[in-house]
């Protein structure tokens, strides 16, 4: 089974590297000159002034502001599942890998925010295929 989510995991890894790879935004200069330019949101981006959330709630917002480039902090949960980690200052855990998928699932970031967890991962490449 740890086989198994580790493709998947690389898959995941893969596809996006691939999405970035053809990604580009254009941008008028001062002096009208186009440049093309990627912006990827690190960790999901920032929210209420918090950042590093790697926040499923993050990807919707931004998503509806046009943003299609999501970077994600990927790990194992102690029993092998997908979850999104960075910087824990914002939930009162110290080492998410060290607790199992289902407990992962029931985090809840200071500000309400979930957590990125596989499936929602899954779900979400599915539903925006654009992402």
């Amino acid at each position: 089974m740890k086989i198994l989510n580790k493709i998947m995991l690389f898959l995941i890894l893969f596809i996006s590297a691939c999405s970035i790879c053809g990604c580009s935004m254009k941008n008028i200069t001062s002096s009208d000159e186009e440049k093309e330019f990627i912006v990827i949101l690190h960790a999901g981006g920032g929210y209420d002034e918090l950042t590093y959330l790697n926040a499923q709630e993050t990807l919707e917002y931004y998503y509806k502001m046009g943003y299609r480039f999501f970077e994600y902090d990927l790990k194992l949960s102690l029993d092998g599942k997908i979850i999104a980690t960075h910087n824990w200052e914002h939930i009162d855990i110290s080492d998410p890998s060290n607790i199992t998928y289902e407990e992962f699932k029931k985090i809840r970031l200071d500000n309400g925010f979930t957590p990125v967890n596989e499936e929602w991962l899954i779900e979400t490449i599915i539903k925006y295929p654009d992402v």
